[in-house]
């Protein structure tokens, strides 16, 4: 039988380990048996073989215990993060009773062999939050981090034999190794040439391959340089701003824009309304303007003020016609591939023939089936999608948008020699169910990757410049807000920027956190082995030899107070037990 309970106090964490985890090792054939490592996860940290106390307690504080390193992306406060699982597994109570008060081996290798696989099953279960471009779902790694506890009584002192998987909260993502991939045919396709990589580690990385450029920046031997000085910013205050922000130093980049009187705290549809005109005032003074937002929601809600003000305005024509159009999930490969990621209503886009679908083709999920999908065409007529056949395809969802003559819309999605993903466009026309541009290109009627344009995220935003650049993160935004996210923000305006938000303090201790994420060379640091051996064995000795002593002096006062003596019949009867 399994059950759960999760650890969220630190300090109650770190006791229980010294006072129960640790103090009821069972004991076989006269020596102690320490808590042992456990997953995937615990190997990658080079944890093997006994739990140490030092090591037990640094992954309760969310460290590595090789290098003290932060192990995921965000520490929150006290009490609100998990460090860990306690999942613990135990044997009915006739083979407890037999195992323990008549000491067979034989039952207690059978419940730690089962243990272990009940935890190896639990362990592919294992996932990852992923937290970018607005998305809010779970990808899965199948690695966990765990410390394995037999104990062979209850707290009342009851023989029951159990065992503890103490899971910390902390796992590795796959995924983001994909760049070395990548980068390694990057490499072999240049040969000799030289290669030149440009960016600024300071912005957000790709979501799927990972942090390449500062990996290769921090932990390679190349050589690398620094354009230090900004010109995007005229203004020297504004331009001291981002300065703050591209050094990390966001407190100071904020506290900058505040002196500025750039931050504008208002509550509710204020905000909103507020943004709104501020953009509807660049406009009318001709000057390229840009609203930036963390996530999705807040675009929409933003979007639906800024139209109400273009309208009354006379720049948005009062006639539209709604379109369906196709929202991207921005899915990882992998979670393409999870069955589990799937729901019905969810639309499947594909980017090339094969498997029965047409390039261009966008079908409904219809039911989830295994490890393949039922799927409809647009013809109501069924079909099955196989998952993981690596057919080049786009999850997302479909919903109506209305168009007007007028509008700005956002490009989503690469259109061979016509469209290019994140490009900004505006409606001259609408002609059936086709869209006629300003600058004379048709969206037609097969090409329906698109939304308004007229806010976007960080991501989007990246590379982009105008006159002015206006920030909405109202408090509902916060769990997207963090510092890489808000150094794209505020340094895309040549001339102003300008943040809204509901709540300013509340902002401001959001922005000093990063969402860098740990890499594997990170996690598993080059180290010198030998001496890792020697401290480990060191830390053994010395537990063995406390752990030895207590045992020495304390072994003739449980053998007269607890020992259960059988009888002749019992120990006979001992040979004949079988599993």
């Amino acid at each position: 039988m399994f059950s759960a309970v999760a650890h969220k106090n630190l300090a109650d964490a770190r006791k229980y380990f010294d006072e129960h985890l640790a103090q009821n090792d069972y004991y076989a054939a006269g020596e102690i048996r320490p808590g042992q490592w456990m997953g995937a996860g615990a190997e990658r940290l080079g944890l093997k073989d006994n739990v140490t106390r030092e090591q037990f307690h640094a992954l309760c504080e969310n460290q590595n215990p090789n290098d003290g390193e932060r192990l995921t992306q965000r520490s929150q406060k006290e009490g609100q993060r998990r460090v860990f699982y306690d999942f613990t597994c135990s044997a009915p109570k006739s083979v407890s009773v037999l195992a323990v008060t008549l000491n067979d081996p034989r039952l207690i290798e059978a419940h730690e062999a089962a243990a272990k696989l009940a935890f190896r099953e639990l362990e592919t279960f294992a996932a990852a939050r992923v937290r970018k471009h607005g998305s809010r779902a779970d990808r899965t790694t199948g690695n966990l981090a765990a410390a394995a506890f037999v104990h062979d009584s209850s707290r009342a002192l009851d023989p029951q034999l159990h065992t503890h998987f103490t899971v910390f909260n902390a796992t590795f993502d796959k995924e983001e190794r994909c760049w070395m991939d990548d980068m390694k045919r990057l490499f072999d396709c240049a040969r000799d040439a030289r290669i030149i990589l440009s960016g600024d580690t300071g912005q957000h990385a790709s979501v799927a391959r990972g942090d390449a450029l500062r990996i290769l920046e921090q932990h390679s031997d190349f050589k690398s340089g620094q354009l230090t000085a900004i010109r995007r910013q005229h203004q020297a205050e504004y331009r001291k701003a981002v300065e703050l922000a591209a050094q990390k130093r966001t407190a100071e980049a904020f506290s900058q824009l505040e002196r500025m009187a750039a931050i504008t705290e208002l509550a509710g549809d204020e905000l909103h309304g507020s943004a709104a005109k501020s953009y509807l005032k660049a406009l009318t003074e001709n000057k390229s303007v840009l609203l930036v937002a963390p996530t999705w929601n807040e675009i929409e809600a933003v979007t639906e003020k800024v139209r109400a003000e273009l309208k009354s305005a006379g720049r948005l024509a009062l006639e539209e016609k709604t379109f369906q159009v196709f929202d991207s999930l921005s899915w990882t490969e992998a979670q393409k591939r999870d069955a589990r990621q799937y729901r019905p209503g969810m639309a499947i886009h594909f980017h090339r023939r094969g498997h029965g679908f047409e390039k261009g083709e966008t079908v409904a999920v219809v039911a989830v089936e295994n490890d393949s999908l039922k799927v409809q065409h647009a013809d109501g007529s069924e079909n099955i999608f196989p998952l993981g056949a690596g057919i080049a395809c786009d999850v997302g969802e479909k919903r109506k948008l209305k168009v007007a003559v007028g509008d700005k819309l956002l490009l989503q999605a690469n259109w061979p020699k016509k469209f290019v993903n994140g490009e900004l466009v505006e409606v001259k026309a609408i002609q059936g169910d086709s869209v006629l541009l300003a600058d004379g290109r048709v969206i037609p009627a097969d090409y329906r990757t698109f939304t308004h344009g007229y806010a976007v995220t960080s991501h989007a935003a990246q590379g982009k410049t105008v006159a002015e650049v206006l920030l909405v993160a109202s408090s509902r935004s916060l769990p997207a807000i963090n510092q890489e996210q808000f150094y794209v923000s505020i340094s895309r305006g040549r001339e102003r920027c300008q943040v809204f938000t509901d709540d300013s303090d509340l902002l401001r201790s959001h922005v000093t956190d990063s969402s860098a994420r740990l890499a594997a060379i990170e996690a598993m640091p080059q180290r010198d082995f030998l001496k890792t051996i020697l401290q480990r064995g060191n830390h053994f000795l010395k537990r063995f030899r406390q752990r030895l002593a207590q045992s020495i002096s304390t072994e003739t006062t449980e053998r007269s107070n607890y020992e259960i003596k059988p009888t002749e019949h019992q120990r006979q009867s001992t040979r004949h037990i079988s599993v």
